[in-house]
């Protein structure tokens, strides 16, 4: 991955960043899923891609602690746009079973972080 790739998945990542932070402030923030559910498609477009890792590199805590750190902020961001509509699947939810129901981007985005560090670990 070179300098201007990384360059440019943090600052779209910071644009999207923006977007979301924009939405949690405004007025009806939480009957605006539709608009939330933009924002998860843009944030999903950037998800970083790691480089392959090679293990007899001796940069590769480096390198792997970089990969890392842009992994965190991007499901930081991620969860962050979802948390209020899981919390409403969670909680509210007439339909009984909310990972089907209208909120389950957000159900499955609480979900995939946990999932990718499982395949990893």
């Amino acid at each position: 991955m070179t300098i201007a790739v990384v360059t440019s998945f943090k600052r779209d990542l910071v644009t999207v960043m923006e977007d979301i932070i924009d939405l949690m402030i405004s007025p009806g923030f939480s009957s605006n899923y539709s608009t939330a559910l933009k924002l998860d498609r843009k944030l999903r477009a950037l998800k970083p891609v790691p480089m392959a890792i090679r293990p007899d590199s001796a940069s590769n805590f480096s390198h792997e602690l970089r990969v890392f750190m842009r992994t965190i902020w991007y499901y930081s961001t991620l969860l962050t746009l979802h948390r209020p509509y899981f919390a409403f699947a969670a909680t509210k939810d007439t339909s009984g079973a909310p990972s089907g129901g209208k909120f389950a981007p957000s159900v499955n985005a609480r979900y995939e972080p946990q999932n990718l560090a499982s395949a990893h670990y």
